[in-house]
């Protein structure tokens, strides 16, 4: 079984205060980890933006 990652840009976008551990620099070094060749068997899907309802 795969597993699924969702991913999409506008993640790093999302500001939060200071301290606070959802934070863009810890997606970035995420993302990093990653993109090894030990993580290549994940399935990686683009996530669709939400809408403001």
């Amino acid at each position: 079984m795969a597993t699924r990652l969702y991913t999409h840009p506008i993640f790093l976008e999302h500001l939060t205060p200071p301290g606070h551990p959802e934070r863009p620099d810890r997606l970035r070094a995420i993302e990093r980890v990653l993109d090894d060749e030990a993580f290549s068997a994940l399935d990686r899907v683009k996530a669709p933006e939400g809408d403001e309802k």
